[in-house]
């Protein structure tokens, strides 16, 4: 991983420990586990988006021909998981009203990913691994 690949609040791998990272640097990251931990970023693994997870954060689970639908109702949106790809499309917004819609067609596969997009919509949702 890079830097540039995370942000404050990312959930990562280091040495196969979940970890939230609470700080970023030119080469190292910063994370809480029981006190402060400095380390290099290559020592960093993303976490892989799973069904388990999904499961284990509310989503709710549709299928649709090959694919999963995901729908979280505590959020109001819907991903399109499918299984050893990642998310293929997220929907945020209103089913009822087109206007409100938004729609963004993107392959995430890692719980940090996921996370940033969350982000990006305004949606604060704790992701529980």
């Amino acid at each position: 991983m890079k830097c540039e690949d995370l942000m404050i609040g990312d959930l990562v791998y280091h040495h196969n420990e979940v970890v939230r990272i609470t700080g970023i640097g030119q080469n190292l990251v910063t994370y809480i586990y029981y006190h402060y931990v400095d380390c290099e970023v290559t020592e960093i693994e993303p976490i892989p988006l799973t069904a388990e997870i999904f499961e284990k954060n509310g989503f709710q689970k549709n299928k649709i021909s090959n694919y999963e639908t995901r729908f979280c109702i505590e959020c109001g949106y819907n991903v399109l998981y499918v299984k050893d790809i990642g998310i293929q499309e997220f929907d945020v917004g209103n089913s009822s009203d087109e206007e409100g819609d938004l729609r963004g067609f993107a392959t995430i596969k890692y719980v940090h990913e996921l996370q940033h997009a969350l982000r990006l919509c305004g949606i604060e949702k704790e992701i529980k691994i």
